[in-house]
């Protein structure tokens, strides 16, 4: 049974997320409500808990963040923000972002890469692909973890898989947090747990943002399925998971194939929770994120099997 504060939150995202995806037009409106907004700035709540520099990669503002102290630093962590490969940086990512650096004592690299509709899937892996093989061949004595949500779980995926392919290091973890897995939306059970279930997305809005991010790769194309991408030889996984996410039959069948082609995965799967639940304040994200923390400490290889 879901905690009150989750039942809460998903009659909160039935109003707020499913209006704007009904039509092609409503979809673009709420994408200039969200520009206008300009949410991807930390608040001052943020920055008195977190030391924020700011860099550029790619033609793109990149943030760093650390705990305000001056303990020593145990990891950095590449964390992709999701909004459908359009819409950019939120609050809620903050809050997690604190949560990752002063739990796992972490320089966070938050990337604000390209969005669509202005940009396509394919020049987001451009910014984003040489930020992640820079992490991965740092050695200064701490672990690289790579971690994203929704979209944000489809690049750290993606990022990872070109890494290998090209023979290039990885990271030493990947956090995929509710990924897309299969941009084809093809699979009978996404009917079901879309219309019956999940609060949060639809399949006319994820058609909807198909269109405005793909541009010439077919849905197809490893970049958006990687579940149709190299998955021998990839790094330990950890990945949540709810079962009323629209996202979720697909995301577990990537990680039974994972477990099939030998690699190391951890997978939770949040019974009546929804999409990127993981990251909301919730007394199960808390329990969930508590395991994610002994899992990242825990000795493992540092590649598949």
């Amino acid at each position: 049974m879901p905690s009150w504060k989750a039942i809460l939150f998903r009659h909160l995202l039935i109003w707020t997320y499913k209006p704007f995806q009904r039509t092609p037009a409503s979809f673009h409106a709420h994408i200039q409500k969200e520009r206008k907004a300009n949410p991807c700035e930390p608040s001052d709540k943020v920055s008195a808990q977190l030391t924020i520099e700011e860099t550029e990669s790619g033609g793109c503002r990149v943030f760093h963040a650390t705990p305000n102290d001056d303990g020593p630093i145990e990891a950095r962590v590449l964390y992709i923000h999701g909004g459908s490969f359009i819409f950019d940086l939120s609050p809620l990512h903050w809050d997690f972002i604190v949560i990752l650096a002063t739990k796992l004592r972490a320089r966070v690299t938050v990337p604000l890469y390209p969005l669509a509709p202005e940009h396509k899937l394919v020049a987001m892996y451009d910014m984003l692909q040489p930020l992640y093989d820079e992490m991965a061949a740092a050695k200064d004595g701490t672990p690289f973890w790579c971690m994203g949500d929704s979209a944000g779980g489809t690049f750290t995926l993606g990022l990872t898989q070109r890494a290998l392919d090209a023979g290039k290091p990885m990271a030493d973890r990947l956090v995929p947090i509710s990924p897309c897995v299969d941009g084809t939306m093809m699979n009978p059970d996404l009917f079901v747990v879309g219309i019956e279930k999940d609060p949060m997305l639809s399949l006319t809005g994820v058609a909807i943002s198909r269109t405005l991010f793909l541009g010439d790769l077919k849905p197809e194309d490893p970049l958006i399925t990687t579940i149709n991408g190299t998955i021998k030889g990839l790094p330990p996984m950890f990945v949540p998971l709810g079962t009323d996410d629209l996202l979720s039959p697909d995301a577990q069948l990537f990680v039974q194939k994972a477990k099939d082609n030998g690699c190391d995965v951890t997978s939770i799967l949040g019974e009546g929770l929804f999409h990127v639940w993981f990251i909301f304040p919730l007394s199960e994200a808390t329990e969930a994120q508590r395991q994610l923390f002994d899992w990242l400490r825990s000795p493992r290889p540092s590649g598949g099997q």
